[in-house]
C-alpha cells in the first residue's frame, strides 16, 4: 500500500509539473541564436523549428520537430 501511495505521489507531481517544462519563450529564439550564430538569419532562425505559426505572440501547435 505504502509503494501505491509513492507512486501515486510521484505521478501526481508528474502531471503538475509537466507542463512547464517546456514552454516556448522568444528569449528560447534569442539563446539559439547566440548558441549558433552561423544559425542567425538562416531559414532555421524563427519559431517555425518547432511551432507551426512563426508569430511568437499566437499560441500555436508544435510542429513533428517540436514534438519529438
Amino acid at each position: 500500500m505504502k509503494r501505491f501511495l509513492s507512486a501515486v505521489f510521484m505521478a501526481a507531481v508528474l502531471v503538475m509539473f509537466a507542463p512547464s517544462m517546456a514552454f516556448a519563450k522568444s528569449s528560447y529564439q534569442t539563446s539559439f541564436t547566440n548558441a549558433y550564430p552561423q544559425a542567425d538569419n538562416s531559414r532555421i532562425d524563427s519559431c517555425l523549428i518547432c511551432h507551426t505559426n512563426a508569430n511568437p505572440n499566437v499560441n500555436s501547435a508544435r510542429n513533428a520537430y517540436g514534438t519529438a
